[in-house]
């Protein structure tokens, strides 16, 4: 962890799964499956898969287990486990493929979250119920995941209240006298020498000496020196952070356990609208402060401007099309052909034959229209099918992404039944070609999905052709992997 903010890309990635990982839509989609009680349908809004059977449950540990296990399931916020997520510079559990425990019960049992690959921009969430939970194992901490503890997120933040006005220890170098306000004497603080250092971290020092109590306790471990990472903690008198290498055996304390939460961070540096958070985590950092509810997305501007021919033309976007304002539609349509042969294009032309193609030309897409096209493609790359129809029916025109990508290629990470009549309806092409010669019929057959098979036969019965062959001569079928799929391509 670096200072805050460690870099414009990190803080875009924050600020990314924030927007697109966890909208509003399935905040409030898991948020009234959860109040009903239907814990099951409230994972599956928040992409999130309850592999649990209850009644295996019972059966093989008894009705107490069962009924302990349910009563955790039906508090669990999966959107909230979700936003939490460990991301780069934040990580409130690790980001292992091993099962990480949320809850551990008698005799090493308890839910357990497996974290798979990221597919597009979100990352596979499992729960499964286990044993294997030893007691040296740090669980998921509830406030990440159980509304009944959400609120604790505010104890792990600064003594100051969370706001853009106060004042954080580690960009003004104050981190000694923070540490001593903690009754540790951090006299042997190294130097802030690199973006790694425990001086530059955004740390809560009242937390430090509790965090590494509770550590030695789970190892079971008399000894009174804790690893930091840089430097090391001293408890056998007055906590002490020392400079230089820490004793031999001493536990190496995570930087997340006295982090500051990553939400209080962006909100203490104004990166967030405050409005903009998970509900549970705004009432948690900022208690008694009204919420506003967010809109969805960015309205789609009526009319946006395009620099052409040394004039500012318009671009008026309308049931999914492009529409010129200062143009004969014909004259662009001609433009637009030729520059599609290698021809010139400038200004409204080369801006609608990058909308549509994907193909980048000259100065590529203005800023205004830029922004609209990344919107779209930041929500096909975390799957957000609700996002994508919420802008379609804005009036929004569906854009190819770099290379010619279409939606109708990207069809594998969405639900396609609910996507494909808008996007055939709007004249997408089902046998467009991205700069490699793929068509959606490819994106399709070599689709990691379970509904692969289903998505290839309803692009197949919208004219797909399965003959198609890009340009290293591969047809469809030649990329399935899904026996199911490849009956289809080849009958």
């Amino acid at each position: 962890m670096s200072a805050m903010p460690p870099s414009a890309q990190t803080v875009r990635t924050w600020l990314r799964h924030r927007r697109f990982g966890v909208p509003p839509a399935v905040i409030e989609a898991a948020t009234e499956r959860r109040l009903t009680g239907d814990w099951r349908r409230a994972c599956t809004a928040a992409y999130v898969t309850p592999d649990i059977d209850l009644r295996a449950v019972e059966r093989e540990h008894g009705r107490e287990v069962a009924a302990a296990v349910e009563d955790d399931l039906r508090h669990l916020a999966p959107d909230l486990l979700r936003w939490h997520e460990p991301l780069h510079g934040h990580h409130p559990w690790p980001a292992a493929s091993r099962p990480v425990p949320m809850t551990r019960l008698a005799g090493g049992l308890g839910i357990l979250l497996v974290q798979g690959p990221r597919s597009g921009g979100r990352r596979r969430f499992q729960l499964r119920f286990d044993g294997g939970v030893s007691p040296a194992a740090e669980l998921i901490d509830r406030h990440l995941w159980d509304v009944r503890r959400a609120s604790g997120l505010r104890a792990l933040c600064g003594p100051e209240p969370v706001g853009t006005e106060a004042v954080c220890p580690h960009t003004t170098g104050r981190q000694r006298e923070a540490a001593a306000a903690a009754g540790i004497d951090a006299a042997g603080l190294a130097e802030p020498r690199s973006d790694f250092s425990l001086a530059s971290y955004p740390l809560v020092w009242s937390r430090l000496v509790p965090a590494a109590r509770a550590l030695l306790d789970r190892r079971g471990s008399r000894a009174g020196a804790v690893d930091l990472g840089e430097g090391w903690l001293d408890l056998s008198e007055q906590p002490t952070v020392v400079a230089g290498p820490p004793p031999r055996n001493a536990p190496l304390l995570q930087v997340s356990d006295w982090q500051e939460p990553l939400d209080a961070e962006l909100v203490r540096h104004g990166l967030i609208d405050p409005d903009a958070l998970h509900p549970l985590v705004h009432d948690a950092l900022l208690p008694g402060r009204s919420r506003s509810r967010q809109r969805y997305g960015p309205p789609v501007p009526a009319v946006v401007p395009v620099r052409c021919g040394g004039r500012v033309h318009r671009l008026a976007a309308r049931d999914g099309q492009w529409h010129p304002l200062d143009h004969d539609p014909s004259d662009l349509t001609r433009e637009e052909a030729l520059a599609a042969l290698g021809g010139p294009a400038e200004g409204c032309a080369d801006v609608l034959l990058s909308w549509r193609t994907g193909r980048r030309r000259d100065a590529g897409l203005p800023p205004p229209v830029q922004d609209l096209h990344d919107e779209l493609w930041q929500r096909v790359a975390y799957g957000d099918t609700d996002g994508v129809l919420r802008l379609l029916g804005d009036g929004f025109p569906p854009a190819a992404d770099r290379g010619g990508v279409t939606l109708l290629h990207a069809l594998g990470s969405l639900d396609h039944p609910r996507l494909l009549p808008r996007l055939l309806a709007l004249g997408l092409d089902v046998n467009a070609r991205t700069i490699v010669g793929e068509t959606p019929l490819h994106a399709a057959a070599r689709s990691p999905s379970d509904g692969a098979a289903d998505l290839v036969g309803a692009l197949l019965r919208a004219g797909a052709d399965p003959r198609a062959v890009n340009d290293r001569g591969q047809r469809p079928a030649d990329l399935a992997s899904d026996p199911a799929a490849v009956a289809l391509l080849r009958a």
